[in-house]
This record gives structure tokens, sequence and C-alpha cells, in this order.
């Protein structure tokens, strides 16, 4: 079996996460990155503009009190799953 969904990678601006966004969408697939940081989830975007429609930011801080329910809210708006 071969997975077509979107794949979710938080901390997505950080060393690790940058990596596997980067190694995802290289390969044709959809990818929500989170980060705490809107602004590096905008350079984030900004050098791979090929991949623009492939790239999903959600600036969200997961460490915080609820962070993880809006993750859960959004992702649940947005039926990717």
């Amino acid at each position: 079996m071969s997975a077509t969904g979107p794949i979710l990678i938080t901390g997505g601006t950080g060393k690790i996460g940058h990596v596997l966004v980067r190694h995802f969408l290289d390969r044709g697939r959809t990818v929500i990155a989170t980060s705490r940081s809107a602004e590096k989830l905008a350079a984030l975007a900004a050098e791979m503009p090929s991949a623009r429609e492939k790239l999903i930011s959600l600036p969200i801080d997961l460490a915080k009190a609820g962070g993880a329910e809006r993750l859960a809210e959004r992702l649940d708006a947005m039926r990717l799953f």
C-alpha cells in the first residue's frame, strides 16, 4: 500500500523539520508544516516557490496550553484526512 495523504510535520522550520519538509515536497507530497513563527514559515515557503501549492503552513505553538486542540480543529476544518 502506498501512502498518499498529506504529511504533518510539527516544528517544520527547525533543523530536522526543515529537512523533512523539503524531503516530502521534493517527492510531490502535500506537507502541513507547523511552527511557532509565522515569519519562519513564510521564509520556508519562499525557499520552495515551486512547491507553493503543496505546502500548507500553520503558525501554532504546540507547547502552549490548547495548542494541540487548535491544531486538531484547524486540521479537521481542512478536511484533508
